[in-house]
């Protein structure tokens, strides 16, 4: 049996490309931009810089001790007496006054207050009703400060 010319030639062709496609040309040149290098690095190291700046920074905002918050005109919350859910609110707001108006106590100036100072002022009012009440307030509004963030 006699294997065919063209077939032979078409063997050897099909190998000579694809042997040839493995190739490599030893001259091989990576073209680099050295130049921009140091600029990269120093973009780098200003990135990394910036970064350790900003914790750095965090660290000494977390590190200031905050006045506590007061009570002002707007401010909303919610006030509970443990063990009387007759008693608890789910909105009190303070009137522009500074005043809140309350259940068996009426009207507290709390202007100016801490949220401790004003529970135990509603608590010594209700001492007067209750036995030993326990009064918990807590902020869900604060109309009475403004934040402006800018940047």
């Amino acid at each position: 049996m006699k294997i065919p010319y063209k077939l032979i030639w078409h063997s050897f062709l099909i190998l000579y490309l694809f042997l040839s496609g493995c190739a490599s040309n030893k001259n091989t040149y990576i073209e680099e931009n050295l130049e921009a290098l140091p600029e990269y690095l120093e973009e780098t190291y200003l990135a990394t810089q910036t970064t350790q700046e900003t914790i750095e920074e965090l660290y000494r905002l977390n590190d200031i001790e905050l006045p506590p918050y007061k009570l002002g005109p707007g401010d909303k919350m919610k006030i509970y007496v443990y063990d009387e859910p007759e008693l608890d609110s789910d909105v009190v707001i303070v009137k522009q006054d500074g005043t809140l108006s309350y259940r068996l106590v009426g009207e507290v100036d709390v202007t100016g207050l801490t949220i401790p100072e004003a529970t135990e002022i509603i608590e010594d009012k209700l001492k007067d009703y209750i036995l030993y009440p326990e009064v918990s307030i807590i902020p869900f509004e604060a109309r009475s400060s403004t934040v402006t963030i800018l940047g």
